[in-house]
């Protein structure tokens, strides 16, 4: 599969299908392995790109330059290597931040973006709150993933939560990256949303133990024009715990956004 070059980093990545390109970003405990339950219905419409970010599974990286600030430009240098000229982007937990730095520093290259457990660095008290306090303050280590999903996910699906835990596996040890989401450097204040027009819908677990539906809807109505949907009996892993919803919802709000070939 190809790799790119990009700053202190390669980015493994992979196509699927035909038509209009809808690029996947993955969570945390994630990589290109943890969205083959979308595939089967985004590439019935989409040519999907897969891509392990910066210093996640197939995409090597210094521990040091896993950094947010590089993440729009991985994904941008993707585009122009296979010639892509605008696409749609899924963006799941920290690949919200993927998906809305796309969106702003390139808008002309987004046709919308969808976010799940995650605002794209849009943080909010209640958001800066959930991380402090409760599981979210464990971000980047094995101790989180008991909390990624409903509190009886596991108990209904544990042949899932073990695969759940073995991708996450694949991954370095990416604590210090992803406390970095929250540096004050990163968090995307309200005048760098001033004008932003990309269509942007954000999805909420109602049973996310590490950020609550209210703070990511108080994160969403920052975010100009943002649609946000709670998925009633999830967590805070929508696309890997109600594959089939979360595929029904973000492509909806795509055939709306995305125009076809």
């Amino acid at each position: 599969m190809p790799r790119v070059k990009v700053d202190k980093a390669e980015i493994y990545y992979e196509m699927h299908g035909e038509g209009p390109t809808v690029a996947m970003a993955h969570g945390g405990s994630g990589n290109t392995l943890a969205w083959f339950q979308q595939l089967p219905a985004f590439t019935k419409r989409y040519r999907v790109l897969l891509f392990d970010q910066r210093g996640w599974h197939r995409s090597p990286c210094a521990p040091d330059d896993v950094h947010p600030k590089y993440f729009a430009d991985d994904l941008l240098a993707v585009l122009d290597r296979e010639k892509i000229p605008k696409v749609a982007i899924c963006g799941h937990q920290v690949g919200g931040w993927t998906a809305l730095a796309t969106a702003m520093q390139a808008p002309d290259r987004v046709h919308a973006i969808a976010m799940s457990a995650s605002a794209g660095g849009v943080v909010p008290t209640g958001i800066m709150n959930a991380f402090a306090r409760g599981p979210g303050k464990t971000v980047g280590t094995p101790a989180i993933r008991p909390s990624s999903v409903a509190p009886a996910f596991g108990k209904h699906h544990p042949e899932r939560m073990v695969l759940f835990d073995q991708l996450a596996r694949l991954n370095q040890d990416l604590f210090k990256p992803m406390q970095l989401l929250l540096h004050p450097d990163v968090i995307v204040k309200t005048e760098r949303l001033k004008g932003y027009r990309t269509p942007t819908l954000v999805l909420a677990g109602q049973e996310s133990q590490i950020i609550p539906p209210a703070a990511l809807q108080e994160a969403t109505a920052m975010i100009p024009g943002a649609e946000f949907k709670v998925m009633p009996g999830v967590g805070h892993s929508p696309p890997w715990e109600a594959p089939e919803a979360y595929s029904r919802h973000v492509l909806e709000f795509f055939a709306r956004h995305v125009p076809a070939n």
